[in-house]
């Protein structure tokens, strides 16, 4: 049977990644938002450039602990959710209080 060798920079980038992953699921859960709405505020956060380059060995630390961080010292990004899901609302009422407007119409 052959050894594989596992490159050193391949592995790492595979740590990264699912840390990445396990991150996002976390906000997601934690703040109660959909999983494209945690992608994009961790991808514009510090804390993803900080993984992404290394620093302090931040990539190490564990995903729960960098998820609370990123929540409590980042909470200008999460503004942005609240926003998106009040339109999102908006835009499911709108649609009933036209039908009301209307008797003839089916809700």
């Amino acid at each position: 049977m052959t050894e594989r060798r596992v490159d050193p920079t391949e592995l790492e980038s595979l740590r990264k990644e699912s840390l990445e992953k396990e991150i996002i699921a976390i906000l997601a859960r934690l703040k109660e938002i959909d999983i494209r709405i945690a992608i994009d505020i961790y991808y514009r956060s510090k804390l993803s450039a900080q993984i992404d380059r290394g620093i302090y060995g931040i990539q190490y630390l564990d995903a729960h602990y960098l998820a609370n961080d990123l929540i409590e010292n980042e909470p200008e990004l999460f503004l942005s959710c609240n926003t998106l899901a009040l339109r999102d609302i908006q835009q499911s009422f709108s649609g009933v209080a036209e039908n009301l407007d209307d008797p003839a119409k089916e809700i």
